[in-house]
């Protein structure tokens, strides 16, 4: 009986279980299936979005292969512009270097021609020194033989009382000198000479050589009262005041004058 009774529990569970397999293989399917749909779902997602992104790839592609062309031609343009720059600083390397070798040779020529004229100058200038040391020694030989005839004439005439050669010798020193400031004394004392030979009338004619020839010098107004002296000596007194006063008029300031006052006014000399 238990046998029986167990054997009989046993198709039952047999049966309840025979049952219950095809539930859960359905089940199953139908979770397989859902799963399924879902990976479907998720690949589809997923296709779309490799899709969008294959073309955001394809315009980032198409911009790079833009940029790229860009920077192509201007890269392009830049080697362009460099092979201009670098042919314009060859040829301004060439411009210099070539200028620099004329500015070599002319500043070669230049030294050469330089040292030739420092040369020249410095010969010219020897020459010069040596012919103004020439001239002032020509000039300065005739002055001083010069100066010696008038002294040597002077001292004839005061000294030796020979009138006759130190005329000669005044009358050579003024044809030599004529521009000397003693001619007009050299005048003077060739009058003196002739006064000193009482040679009046030739005494009268030099001093007024030297009257109206240097009116300003001093001499004029010894002239002038030598020939007074001399027109008195002559007899012609008159002659002789009107010269002591036109010497006391012209030159009131002279020696001269103040003699001729005397002799005028009649006061003892001095």
């Amino acid at each position: 009986m238990k046998n029986k009774a167990l054997i009989t529990a046993i198709g039952t569970i047999a049966l309840l279980a025979g049952g219950c397999v095809p539930m859960e293989r359905e089940l199953r399917v139908d979770q397989d299936i859902l799963s399924l749909k879902s990976r479907l779902n998720s690949l589809e997602q997923g296709v779309d979005r490799q899709g969008q992104n294959r073309e955001s790839i394809e315009r980032q592609v198409e911009g790079m292969a833009r940029r790229q062309a860009d920077l192509q031609a201007s890269q392009d343009a830049l080697r362009v512009e460099l092979q201009t720059v670098r042919g314009l600083i060859d040829d301004a390397t060439a411009r210099r270097r070539e200028e620099q070798e004329n500015l070599l040779l002319t500043q070669k020529d230049a030294g050469l021609r330089l040292g030739n004229m420092d040369g020249r100058l410095l010969k010219v200038e020897k020459d010069l020194l040596e012919l103004r040391t020439l001239q002032s020694a020509k000039v300065t030989e005739p002055a001083v033989a010069a100066e010696n005839l008038y002294e040597q004439g002077r001292d004839l005439i005061l000294n030796k009382g020979d009138g006759s050669k130190g005329r000669a010798t005044l009358e050579e020193f003024i044809k030599a000198r004529p521009q000397s400031e003693l001619v007009p004394n050299a005048y003077y004392w060739i009058g003196e000479s002739y006064y000193s030979e009482k040679n009046f009338e030739n005494a009268i004619v030099q001093f007024q050589d030297v009257i109206e020839k240097y009116p300003a010098h001093s001499k004029a107004s010894a002239s002038l009262y030598k020939q007074a002296l001399a027109f008195e000596s002559l007899g012609e007194g008159r002659k002789a005041t009107a010269l002591l006063k036109k010497l006391i008029d012209t030159y009131p300031a002279s020696d001269e004058a103040k003699k001729a006052k005397e002799r005028a006014g009649g006061k003892p000399k001095s």
